[in-house]
Parts: C-alpha cells; sequence; structure tokens
C-alpha cells in the first residue's frame, strides 16, 4: 500500500515555506541587536575594473595562469592537477610579498566596504583563502586587535575558544573575528587551505569533527542569525556547508539568509529550493551587490 501524506500538514507546510520572506525592518533589528554573522564568498570582494566578475577567485585563477606562462585552466582544481606535487603555484602566488602588496583595499567593491564600514557585522566568515577581507578589517579596526580564526590552524582556534571560554554565555562574544572557514593561503607549506575538490572534502569532515555539543566554536555559530552574500551557490561543498551549519533543530528558525542566486540558473534554483526547505530565507528579486547598497543605505539612515 503506498504512503499517502497528510494533506492538510502538506498544505500547512507549502503555505509556511511561501510566507517565508526577507524582512528588512526585522533583519535591520537583529543586526543591531549583534546577532548576525556575517558569511563573504568570493564573489562581492573585488570590483568589476580588477576582474569582471568581482571574484577574487577568478582573478587568482588569472594570476595563476599568466604565472604558468598563459595557461587557460579553468579552476584551481585543474591547476593542481597538471602541477609537480612538489609545486604549489596558487600558495607561489598569493604569498609572494609582490602580490601581498598587491592586494590593497582600495581593491574591494565599494558594496562591501561601505557595509563592513557600518561596523555592524563584527564576526565575518570568508569562503576565500587570500587576505583582502582581513586588510580591510585591521583598517576598519585599528584601535582593535581583529581575531583571525583558521579552520585548520589549531593555534588559532585555541585562542578563539579561549576568549568565548571568557564569556558566561559564547553568543555575547563581540570582537572583531574573521573565520576563513576553508583554511587560509599562508607561507608556511605545511599550513593546509583548500583549493582541489579533495581538499574541500577534508575541510567538510573537518567541520563535522567540530559539530559537537561541547564545542565552543559550534556552540557559537548556533548561538547567531546568518546573512551569506557572494558565495558560489553551484559549488557543491558550499552546499554541504550550509548542511552543517544548519542541520541541528535550533537551527531550523527565521533569520538566516543566502543572497546570490540567479533566478534564471537550474543550479541555483534547486539550491534556493533546499534551503527554503531548510528555513533559509533567499532572495532573487535583486542582485547581491544592490542588496549589500540597501542594507547600508538603511543601516546608515537609522
Amino acid at each position: 500500500m503506498a504512503f499517502t501524506p497528510n494533506d492538510k500538514n502538506l498544505e500547512y507546510a507549502i503555505d509556511d515555506l511561501q510566507n517565508l520572506e526577507f524582512d528588512m525592518e526585522k533583519t535591520i533589528g537583529h543586526v543591531f541587536n549583534n546577532e548576525y554573522i556575517l558569511i563573504i564568498g568570493s564573489e562581492v570582494i573585488l570590483k568589476p575594473n580588477i576582474v569582471p566578475t568581482g571574484d577574487v577567485n577568478d582573478f587568482i585563477l588569472g594570476c595563476v595562469n599568466e604565472l604558468l606562462q598563459g595557461r587557460h585552466y579553468k579552476s584551481f582544481d585543474e591547476v593542481m592537477q597538471h602541477s609537480n606535487n612538489n609545486i604549489d603555484p596558487i600558495r607561489n602566488l598569493v604569498t609572494c610579498d609582490e602580490f601581498q602588496k598587491s592586494m590593497v583595499v582600495d581593491d574591494i567593491s565599494e558594496e562591501l566596504q561601505e557595509l563592513l564600514r557600518t561596523k555592524l557585522f563584527r564576526i565575518v566568515i570568508t569562503t576565500t583563502f587570500d587576505s583582502y577581507l582581513e586588510n580591510l578589517m585591521k583598517e576598519i579596526w585599528p584601535d582593535e586587535d581583529v581575531n583571525i580564526v583558521n579552520i585548520w590552524d589549531d593555534a588559532s582556534l585555541e585562542k578563539f575558544y579561549n576568549c568565548l571560554s571568557m564569556y558566561k554565555n559564547v553568543g555575547d562574544y563581540n570582537a572583531p573575528t574573521l573565520i576563513y572557514a576553508f583554511g587560509k593561503c599562508e607561507k608556511d607549506e605545511e599550513s593546509f587551505y583548500a583549493r582541489r575538490d579533495f581538499d574541500y572534502i577534508q575541510t567538510i569532515e573537518k567541520w563535522l569533527s567540530l559539530d559537537k555539543r561541547e564545542n565552543l566554536m559550534m556552540q557559537f555559530i548556533l548561538s547567531k542569525r546568518l546573512l551569506s552574500l557572494g558565495c558560489k551557490f553551484d559549488d557543491w561543498y558550499f552546499r554541504f556547508f550550509w548542511y552543517i551549519l544548519r542541520r541541528e533543530e535550533v537551527r531550523h528558525r527565521e533569520g538566516d539568509i543566502a543572497i546570490s542566486f540567479d533566478k534564471h540558473d537550474r543550479s541555483d534554483k534547486n539550491l534556493e529550493n533546499y534551503l527554503r526547505n531548510t528555513r533559509v530565507i533567499t532572495q532573487t528579486k535583486v542582485n547581491v551587490r544592490e542588496f549589500m547598497r540597501q542594507l547600508t543605505n538603511v543601516f546608515t539612515c537609522v
């Protein structure tokens, strides 16, 4: 006998999802109450005059191709597949002194700069491995030590845990903090950062190991709402990242927001449906940069 769902309950569930829409007024209130962590993906970091897409990964990949004498690799994964096992051209480029000096704050998109300069988002998670956001946050908070947390650096994790443990409720922690969700590219060849599919699998395993009730990192994230801007939603690892951050029942509440969908893209539409089913608010009416401008305008007028 085939299973027949309760039609009335199904009707209520569909109506509930249809009513899950972005509410600017509520969001602004939650932001001013220090309830949000900002997740920043690669595609909103740079100005279009630096790279047409504004995607810092596209920029770095283009520079790597030039470094490799005009190659045309289309992904970091492809770069690593064709590199000597003892050579990491991505690390060599990103950590060289000349490239480090070229990563200036002025190259960061105006929308992102203005949003962060409101100082309303003190906790930021980046899905990239470069130092652009770190440089910006250090400029915004010159009189405070920006806490840099690399998910693959046990020393930085331990420092972060020590900071959190000083608060009765971990959600009260509010020091300027940048968390590298997939690791940071550093000169030390022993330091890990994700650039291949295999690396992302390992990083997902790392996050899964942090997903324990006694772990302060996940307690802290679970205490906050999430606003995700400019992430590559067609990347499978980012879907798993969202899954990890929301698989606890406590996360199934309104308030988490993901912005950067192309309503004409099938992959984005599928992911949008998945996120909405887990009660993540999504936005397709405006692009992510326009959304950032709207937020900044509201913040500066309050």
